[in-house]
């Protein structure tokens, strides 16, 4: 089954194409999924990034990370604790955005959070 690409909503369908075209690009597995998995993440004191639970995420398919919608602040994404946790250079997510990201496994993935105890909600193909 195709996944499609998440993107920031304030991203156009030109930028996600990437071609001009206005078609937004589906990214697909071969084959079927040996299921999905959804986990949650939280970031328990503001300025501490945590790594990302380990799951390992089927070849060709992306993980999505959305910041939970309930969040207050900013999530801020990175692929080491240093870099989620200098704001400048992370990549920030309000609530209820997400980004589609290909891992191997999520725990490659480190958040931040500008609110104590808030955070993400995972799912992707495994």
């Amino acid at each position: 089954m195709p996944v499609l690409q998440l993107v920031k909503s304030d991203q156009s369908v030109e930028e996600l194409a990437g071609d001009g075209s206005g078609r937004a690009k589906v990214v697909m597995g071969e084959g079927n999924a040996g299921g999905i998995f959804t986990l949650q993440k939280t970031v328990t004191t503001a300025g501490t990034a945590v790594q990302l639970t380990s799951q390992a995420v089927r070849e060709g398919c992306q993980a999505i990370i959305k910041a939970r919608r309930i969040n207050a602040g900013y999530i801020y994404i990175s692929d080491t604790q240093a870099h989620a946790q200098d704001h400048a250079i992370a990549y920030e997510l309000s609530a209820d955005q997400a980004v589609g990201l290909k891992l191997a496994n999520l725990n490659e993935a480190w958040i931040d959070a500008s609110v104590n105890g808030e955070g993400v909600e995972c799912i992707g193909e495994k």
